[in-house]
């Protein structure tokens, strides 16, 4: 398939639904909850009403998961895991970090494209598979750093964090212990395209959805980072729920190695 005209029109289609959250951020709207900590807003809804109508007309063999229920065509070949906002909780509190998310994976839940727009700062990110990594149409690539100890490294926690087994605080403590600096700013989309372009060198997080991330793992490949699961191989990544480790590459064994020791 040739990718290159689908990503075109994705970018387009991506940027056009930017302009709903921006166009909301300095407005009233309604936001609710769906979960204990889980939000969604008057925009979220919107936006993602505007990509299902963008991507069904424009790809209408294509299916279509979205984070607010959308589920068009379950059964098709390629399948769009869209989120309208990622990072609501940012975005519901006026902080202006979050981005519309679009990943498009194959019939064996690999990403192959994807685009992450950013209507705050007016950054498109945005890769096919084995056609390089952009911002704002420009080449852009994983950091240098070769170490921990020198890295920036992004996380978040779960909204269940109560409840889960996992002992998450215990691995962000020694995360912290050892890194330059670990930062938790909100949108799981952005940690991989901000560790695509370098401003980070590593994001882990414990449970996020593909429409979290499908998007951005292509992004970060194709910029020459690595992703994986807590185990470090792919095959967790096509699960619904996502245990993932992003990195450079050059530090990946060592994030690895901190979440698994005792």
């Amino acid at each position: 398939m040739d990718f290159e005209p689908i990503l075109d029109k994705t970018i387009t289609i991506a940027q056009e639904a930017g302009a709903i959250p921006r166009a909301y951020f300095s407005r009233p709207f309604q936001q609710f909850m769906k979960g204990e900590k889980d939000i969604v807003t008057d925009a979220d809804r919107d936006t993602e009403a505007f990509l299902y109508d963008a991507l069904k007309k424009a790809f209408p063999d294509f299916g279509i998961v979205g984070e607010e229920g959308t589920d068009y065509l379950p059964e098709a070949n390629y399948r769009w895991y869209i989120d309208p906002i990622d990072g609501t909780t940012n975005f519901a509190h006026r902080l202006p970090h979050f981005s519309v998310s679009l990943g498009l994976a194959n019939a064996d839940n690999i990403p192959v494209l994807g685009v992450i727009f950013d209507p705050m700062r007016d950054e498109c990110f945005a890769a096919f598979m084995r056609g390089g990594a952009t911002m704002n149409g420009a080449p852009i690539a994983v950091s240098e750093v070769e170490s921990v100890e020198a890295a920036v490294i992004s996380t978040g926690f779960p909204y269940d964090r109560r409840t889960n087994p996992r002992d998450l605080h215990e691995v962000f403590t020694r995360f912290s212990m050892e890194a330059q600096s670990v930062r938790d700013l909100g949108s799981s989309a952005l940690d991989f395209a901000w560790t695509a372009m370098g401003r980070l060198d590593g994001y882990w997080e414990v449970s996020i959805n593909r429409w979290d991330c499908y998007a951005g793992i292509i992004i970060l490949e194709e910029a020459g980072g690595k992703a994986t699961g807590y185990d470090g191989s792919k095959e967790p990544l096509r699960r619904e729920k996502i245990a993932t480790v992003a990195s450079n590459g050059r530090i990946h064994e060592r994030m690895l190695e901190l979440i698994h020791a005792e």
